[in-house]
């Protein structure tokens, strides 16, 4: 049930992403996770080692990496863990493009193990076009237009 004032909130499926999307809700299952790096960055003055690292995460229909940036996000987080990313971004960053919370995003854990997912397509690793036509992003190779279901009954 929604409490009053709140609004329903949509997820998209991971095969959905485009690259420069904002405010993106998904959810995913953490299949890998990359040792953290500290990244050296300044802060109101002072320099900060920031732990950061990136994931390999999953839905019914693709795959992506995420950044996981502060220790809090990175120590939030393990393989198998089903999470929930509202308001957050598909960025390109150094000819990476990844999933990340960015400032206003919120990543929350809410399950783990049991959840479907399938490792290709890799949004991540996509080869992508900007389409004039439209203004936006789309993949140079077409995607797959099928994904998994369950294996249908056999009988009489």
């Amino acid at each position: 049930m929604q409490a009053p004032g709140q609004q329903k909130v949509s997820y998209s499926r991971l095969v959905d992403l485009r690259p420069s999307l904002q405010a993106v809700n998904v959810q995913f299952i953490v299949l890998e996770k990359e040792p953290p790096v500290i990244v050296r960055k300044t802060e109101k003055g002072h320099v900060v080692d920031v732990p950061v690292c990136t994931a390999l995460v999953a839905d019914p229909t693709a795959a992506v990496h995420l950044q996981l940036w502060g220790a809090e996000e990175v120590e939030a987080f393990q393989p198998s863990d089903i999470v929930r990313l509202t308001g957050g971004l598909f960025v390109t960053d150094k000819k990476a493009i990844q999933l990340r919370s960015g400032r206003k995003g919120v990543l929350e854990k809410i399950g783990e193990f049991d959840m479907i997912f399938t490792e290709q397509p890799n949004m991540s690793t996509i080869k992508w076009v900007h389409d004039d036509v439209t203004g936006q992003f789309r993949p140079k190779d077409p995607l797959p237009t099928s994904f998994w279901q369950p294996p249908k009954p056999s009988g009489p």
